[in-house]
């Protein structure tokens, strides 16, 4: 980081700029703007022809992305796991062997890793890392 933005940022609460302090909850409900220009991008090429062809093409597309994405799942082997997925849990499970966890009430539980310590919340799923 800039020294200059460092020197700036320290006169906001880092609650404006942390992502620790960031809410996990979604604010907007939108979320077909990515997949509209998704797949606008995806049908870039039948777009100009009579609609009998754009739709034939756009099945045919489909077609060979359910093909491909099925010889891709053949691939994983008898857990039916994605190999990025079981990359993904066994880096989060290294985590987790570090980690203490105490119960501390009905619905709390204190997370410990090292001198790092953080309240859970089950029944408000609140986090004291996510302030």
């Amino acid at each position: 980081m800039l020294k200059e933005t460092a020197r700036d940022l320290v006169n906001f609460s880092p609650r404006a700029w942390c992502r620790a302090y960031f809410d996990t909850q979604s604010k907007n409900m939108m979320v077909d703007n990515n997949f509209t220009d998704s797949f606008n991008f995806w049908i870039l090429m039948p777009r100009g022809k009579p609609i009998i062809k754009i739709l034939e093409e756009i099945r045919v597309k489909v077609i060979n992305l359910l093909v491909k994405n099925k010889n891709r799942i053949r691939t994983w082997g008898p857990s039916g796991i994605s190999p990025e997925c079981m990359s993904l849990f066994n880096d989060w499970r290294s985590i987790e062997h570090r980690c203490k966890m105490k119960f501390n009430g009905d619905w709390g539980y204190e997370v410990s890793d090292g001198e790092d310590r953080h309240i859970v919340n089950l029944e408000l799923k609140k986090c004291t890392c996510r302030l």
